[in-house]
């Protein structure tokens, strides 16, 4: 129903009604990406040079021995890295394609 009335709209009545034009909507998965790779590239930076200090402050809060932290830190950054490519980069990419 809703594809039905978002394709009778003139663009001009979606924009006013609140729907982002394309070029918006690869803006926004574009500084998406920006921001997330950079969060992304910050916190492994922040993992390989206060690797010894995060593992203590992690496994006193957390309670996870030091030895088993190399690995939740590897899960962590390969499933944010894994969602910044599924949820930010290919759309983004297919968007400038068709665009």
């Amino acid at each position: 129903m809703l594809l039905c009335i978002h394709c009778c709209l003139s663009r001009q009545a979606r924009l006013r009604a609140g729907f982002m034009s394309i070029e918006q909507l690869v803006s926004f998965l574009g500084w998406c990406s920006v921001i997330n790779i950079g969060f992304l590239t910050a916190t492994s930076l922040l993992l390989i040079l206060f690797r010894t200090q995060i593992s203590h402050i992690h496994s006193r809060i957390m309670g996870v021995s030091e030895s088993g932290l190399p690995r939740l830190y590897f899960q962590y950054l390969a499933l944010y890295k894994i969602a910044i490519s599924t949820f930010n980069l290919a759309p983004y990419i297919a968007l400038k394609m068709i665009n």
